[in-house]
């Protein structure tokens, strides 16, 4: 819908939080969910009856695992897949978000027993990562010291955890000047 105040920032500030319009943002937060799978193996399943798979038979009441870290960097999936590529979600030519059918990640498992809190998961996502960039310009930290370790192996605080706890990294944030920047800086303090 376009609007007089379509470049107002007060409102971009608003909107975020009610429809994710902007294709590259939604492309980047599932390219770093993909990434940096948070639970490598996702949580235990059991089967509920045999399940015949190739040549063997997996038994009722079998404890399953799904390595969700592996299914995430499967290069018979994602080409390129240690590479942080946001672009891999989003369509050459029109720009927009491929379907779940053309490409999904597993950070969130997979089919029934998907997370039931994904959906507002992503939103946060969405809405936080938004207004970083609507309020700040997000640069490297003045030293390589604290630069984040991109191998979530390596980057690993906590490497006996079941999840992937990164280590502490540092990033500069300097203030977003734009129009109406004092507007946008004040309707965030007052609320």
């Amino acid at each position: 819908m376009m609007s007089k105040n379509k470049n107002n920032i007060c409102t971009a500030w608003d909107n975020v939080a009610i429809a994710m319009d902007c294709s590259y943002v939604i492309a980047l937060i599932k390219e770093t969910l993909r990434y940096f799978t948070v639970l490598p193996l996702g949580l235990p399943r059991i089967t509920t009856k045999d399940i015949a798979y190739k040549d063997a038979i997996i038994p009722k009441n079998s404890i399953l695992f799904m390595n969700s870290y592996a299914a995430n960097h499967d290069p018979n999936i994602y080409k390129d897949p240690m590479r942080f590529i946001p672009e891999r979600w989003l369509d050459l030519v029109t720009g927009s978000v491929l379907s779940k059918y053309e490409i999904s990640h597993f950070s969130f498992g997979a089919g029934s027993r998907m997370c039931s809190g994904n959906h507002l998961a992503f939103k946060e996502l969405y809405t936080l990562t938004c207004r970083m960039i609507l309020t700040f310009q997000i640069r490297r930290p003045t030293s390589n010291k604290f630069l984040m370790e991109l191998d979530p192996f390596k980057n690993n605080s906590n490497p006996n955890a079941i999840s992937f706890e990164p280590k502490l990294f540092k990033v500069r944030l300097e203030p977003r000047i734009h129009n109406r920047s004092d507007d946008l800086y004040n309707k965030i303090l007052r609320s």
